[in-house]
């Protein structure tokens, strides 16, 4: 289901008390790109692909977290040409040697990393108030955020790579939720301005999270293929 009337009159008051700018700005803090590059089919250095990684502290360990086909993506890469380089952010990392699990069904994977790799990406760990976190509910207000291929800038092996966030209705069953979407339309608080990019391609993996209640973020609540009829690596 879309935003309703009363959905998108609450984001406009957050957005013009100041609320949903500092949040994004939180959001933004807890993920990084997840991004490789090297030689191509035509043998040009180039970045190959990317999606998005979160950084989440559980309380009893530090792991990052991103769409299983994120992941799958690079492996491929990395099958056909071994001397792929991975980033998170701006740090080179070895997502193969420090996978904790991978499951292709909620399409997740988790790493294990260390406060000096989340300071490399440029990021600050979320840390839910408990774990697993509470559910997202059909319904709820989700601001979604990543890091789209379509508007990097790119020259070899340097990157950079835009932030965007959209907001959207969940759809939620027990293991997965799904986004409503609607892309020629999607609501930009106190603006009828339309998005500047739907290309969302490389936001899989990113950040999603009730506006409304932040503290409720679901384990299965970050990008993926059972959030959207889309895979959204680029």
């Amino acid at each position: 289901m879309p935003l309703s009337a009363t959905q998108k009159n609450l984001a406009d008051i957050a957005e013009a008390r100041g609320y949903l700018p500092t949040y994004r700005s939180i959001v933004r803090d807890m993920c990084a790109s997840f991004w490789w590059h090297g030689h191509d089919e035509q043998g040009e250095y180039r970045i190959l692909q990317n999606g998005t990684v979160c950084f989440v502290d559980t309380g009893v360990e530090l792991i990052a977290v991103t769409a299983a086909h994120v992941l799958n993506g690079y492996i491929a890469d990395k099958l056909a040409n071994p001397d792929i380089v991975c980033q998170l952010g701006n740090i080179t990392y070895d997502p193969e040697n420090h996978l904790i699990d991978v499951d292709t069904n909620l399409d997740l994977a988790t790493f294990k990393v260390s406060s000096v790799v989340v300071a490399g990406a440029g990021c600050s760990p979320s840390k839910p108030s408990s774990w697993p976190p509470v559910s997202v509910t059909v319904g709820d207000v989700l601001l979604c955020a990543g890091y789209p291929g379509a508007i990097r800038k790119e020259h070899e092996s340097i990157a950079e790579l835009p932030f965007q966030w959209i907001l959207a209705s969940a759809i939620a069953s027990n293991e997965n939720i799904a986004l409503c979407l609607e892309l020629d339309g999607c609501y930009v608080p106190l603006t009828k301005a339309l998005l500047s990019n739907q290309e969302l391609g490389g936001m899989s993996g990113g950040r999603c999270s009730n506006i409304f209640n932040p503290h409720q973020l679901s384990a299965s609540s970050w990008w993926g293929s059972s959030m959207s009829s889309s895979r959204l690596t680029d």
